[in-house]
């Protein structure tokens, strides 16, 4: 099998790609009000998870204001386990 040759990329689509790779890796900031949408959180609950150090700790958007960064609310999302009534079993594991 012969390998491929590569074709050249036009200057839009390489604009396109460039502009996905940077959606894709820029950190974002998250104010509480979008950490709350995100997570479906209330404002007591978003407190007392980060007092149990159960949730990502905020970050200092301006000397009043705090922020979350995108990426770390997004990795505790995936790391909330799936209930136990909806698991399903792994066909791989016997």
């Amino acid at each position: 099998m012969q390998p491929v040759p590569e074709q050249p990329v036009s200057p839009d689509a390489r604009a396109i790609l460039t502009a996905l790779h940077d959606a894709a890796t820029t950190e974002r900031m998250l104010s509480k009000a979008s950490v709350m949408a995100m997570t479906d959180l209330g404002q007591t609950e978003l407190w007392r998870a980060l007092e149990r150090g159960e949730f990502p700790a905020p970050r200092l958007r301006t000397a009043n204001r705090l922020g979350w960064l995108q990426s770390e609310v997004q990795a505790w999302i995936r790391s909330r386990p799936v209930a136990p009534k909806f698991a399903t079993p792994n066909p791989l594991a016997q």
